[in-house]
């Protein structure tokens, strides 16, 4: 048994739990290669699984994270009643029946609420009347409600736990692409029904938390590495300069904060500049060879000719939502913005490819003020966890990446984004967040 900061841990039940984690992923893997839906049956199968979890709330909540980052590929992770997040709301409520002492404080989830009246108001409101959407919205802020308000998360789930069930799925992922692997003219992804920027997004955000067990969690850091540098491979491999992009920033941010941290702020830099002009230069060298358009990856000339049909859809959309739907928005869900785009500028567009964007699209200026305030407090809650060295700061630096992705990517209506936020603004924790005792940890 050994203890750390008032945290005692039995290593023999967390050797269990973490592979019991890498066999309910592939038990999700496996089955999502098989079958094309979720049904009852899968959900039955799901939850006898995660029972060994029951234990381990804040350890299957990062189950549903990493599995989040591809939410619509993964069977049952996508957002509704037969997926593994109601499992989790379950064993939360069973959670709480079984404590009855437990307090729950619902003041730090004002802003979610009034997210959520914003919804049905904009619902309310929307010419499309989707309520799926509006339902798929309610039941990811809910699912962020329970997890800041009951779970409570041990450093060794930040530290070790995450990091672990990362790696597989990255390792998982070469393996899909060999087996089901598909290349759509822009890059590659694991499936034909997975466009191969929500490939490399997802990637991206596995990418970092990988980085930041090698930077500041320093253990098995040799292993990291390899698996960090497969991470950038592979989102090269996709096609996504967005994903590359917000990659190489936070990455950078990530490394600065290290550095500044052990005072080494000018030497840093020149660490960084020569290690990033290095690996350009290599993958310039070989990634032609595999047939890789390289072209594609010139952002001053992306940026200069206005880019992709991205700012096209924004300045069509802007003064057109400005004068029906500044207030209210056209109605919550991707579906939205998907008929918005098809209605008026006939392009075969998901969503509108910006997070605060499509805030501001679907649910008007009474919906992105709150939304507004929640990143606002949990970035607050980031920047303190970095400033004080908290293993927390993981979850800010991955909050950090959700919105460099945002930029060109929305990820307003998926459960990924507003998992992460449960997750950096929860109000339960078993060690004290202002300790200057959880970063550049070197034990275990």
């Amino acid at each position: 048994m050994k203890k750390n900061n008032g945290i005692s841990r039995s290593k023999g039940a967390t050797s269990f739990i973490d592979l019991w984690a890498i066999v309910y992923l592939a038990l999700v893997y496996s089955l999502t290669l098989l079958f094309e839906q979720s049904n009852i049956i899968v959900f039955a199968l799901y939850f006898v699984f995660a029972m060994p979890f029951f234990a381990y709330l804040d350890k299957f909540v990062c189950v549903c994270f990493v599995l989040s980052t591809m939410s619509y590929y993964f069977l049952g992770a996508d957002e509704g009643i037969w997926s593994i997040y109601t499992i989790l709301v379950i064993m939360i409520l069973l959670q709480l029946i079984i404590n009855k002492k437990e307090t729950i404080n619902l003041k730090s989830c004002l802003t979610l609420f009034w997210l959520i009246a914003a919804i049905i108001m904009s619902y309310s409101r929307s010419e499309w009347g989707y309520s799926m959407g509006m339902f798929a919205m309610i039941y990811n802020i809910a699912i962020t409600v329970f997890v800041i308000t009951t779970v409570k998360i041990k450093k060794d789930t930040i530290v070790s736990f995450l990091p672990k069930i990362t790696a597989f799925q990255l390792l998982s992922y070469v393996g899909m692409l060999l087996i089901n692997g598909h290349y759509d003219g822009y890059g590659f992804s694991v499936s034909k029904e997975i466009n191969h920027n929500t490939f490399g997004t997802s990637v991206a955000i596995l990418s970092v938390i990988i980085l930041v067990k090698i930077i500041f969690f320093k253990r098995n850091s040799f292993a990291y590495t390899l698996i960090w540098l497969l991470s950038i491979a592979l989102i090269v491999l996709s096609g996504s300069r967005n994903a590359l992009l917000a990659t190489i920033l936070s990455s950078l941010a990530i490394y600065m904060v290290s550095q500044k941290h052990r005072g080494r702020v000018i030497s840093g830099w020149m660490k960084f500049l020569t290690a990033l002009f290095a690996i350009v230069f290599l993958l310039g060298l070989v990634l032609p060879e595999f047939g890789i358009d390289l072209s594609r990856y010139n952002y001053v000339e992306l940026f200069t000719t206005g880019g992709s049909n991205r700012t096209i859809i924004w300045e069509t959309l802007s003064p057109l939502i400005w004068n029906n739907y500044k207030w209210f928005g056209y109605g919550p869900g991707h579906f939205c913005s998907e008929k918005m785009i098809i209605s008026i500028m006939n392009l075969e567009y998901k969503h509108t490819h910006n997070t605060i964007f499509e805030a501001w699209g679907e649910l008007g200026i009474f919906g992105l003020i709150p939304f507004l305030l929640i990143l606002f407090f949990a970035l607050k809650k980031g920047r303190l966890h970095i400033k004080n060295e908290s293993a927390y700061a993981l979850f800010g630096f991955v909050l950090f990446e959700f919105l460099l992705l945002g930029l060109g990517e929305s990820f307003f209506a998926n459960i990924e984004l507003w998992l992460i936020i449960g997750l950096l603004l929860g109000g339960k924790k078993t060690f004290h967040e202002n300790e200057k005792t959880e970063i550049n940890d070197d034990e275990e």
